[in-house]
């Protein structure tokens, strides 16, 4: 074999790895996007992993199913449930704070307050210092799974200078404070309310209590009126802990 025959024999060889690899990309692509899809006939809503969120959808789906209309659920990362929601991947997400919904295209929400949330510095025991401080501090790395921090701050008059890194719900941040990869993290929880989970493995202190709304799609505003009162009648039914 020549030394053209070989060069042009490598250069097809790299040409043809080249787009293998552009396949392969376009597969992820198309498998990821597709797993966010939902049937055209489904009422998908979306919801984020915390311990308490189970009895936020029991109400929801209670609210729906008085008003006619059957919904599913799906668990996605708290930063992708609203994406899905602006975009139309889900029609709706459990629950959301107010102060973050706003500014988002395509998401309305329910006027009724669904809860009011304390928010709260989570500390792993033995660390020296379990105060709002923490906060404060550029130097303290903290775990959050709040979408939007910036709109919380603004709305609520408070300025957190801490190194904020998220992670993808509140099971994911329990789990690294539980391995001692975080030592801080920011949890909500149902305003005083205190699960076992909590109260048991950590120190803490409440740092903010904002309130959350239930949010749609805005293709579903004809349904906002009749929701809402689904769910204001439905609240008395919410049974904490």
């Amino acid at each position: 074999m020549t030394l053209y025959d070989r060069l042009s024999h490598g250069i097809g060889l790299a040409y043809d790895m080249c787009k293998l690899f552009i396949i392969i990309l376009l597969l992820m692509f198309h498998t990821d996007i597709s797993s966010a899809e939902k049937d055209n006939d489904e009422f998908l809503i979306s919801y984020f992993e915390n311990e308490q969120v189970p009895l936020l959808i029991n109400l929801i789906k209670k609210s729906y199913q008085d008003i006619g209309i059957e919904p599913s659920f799906r668990s996605v990362p708290v930063m992708r449930g609203l994406n899905m929601v602006s975009n139309g991947y889900a029609d709706a997400d459990v629950v959301r704070v107010l102060a973050t919904v706003s500014k988002l295209s395509n998401v309305i929400f329910v006027p009724t307050i669904l809860v009011e949330v304390d928010v709260l510095l989570l500390c792993n025991k033995g660390v020296p210092e379990c105060s709002p401080k923490v906060l404060e501090d550029q130097e303290e790395l903290v775990g959050l799974y709040l979408y939007d921090l910036n709109s919380i701050m603004a709305k609520y008059n408070v300025n957190y200078t801490a190194r904020f890194i998220k992670t993808q719900d509140a099971t994911k941040l329990l789990n690294l404070m539980q391995r001692e990869r975080l030592n801080y993290g920011l949890h909500t929880v149902i305003k005083d309310t205190l699960p076992p989970t909590i109260s048991d493995n950590y120190n803490h202190v409440r740092v903010l209590q904002i309130k959350t709304v239930h949010v749609l799609n805005k293709k579903h505003q004809n349904i906002i009126e009749e929701l809402d009162k689904a769910i204001a009648s439905n609240l008395k039914l919410l049974k904490t802990p």
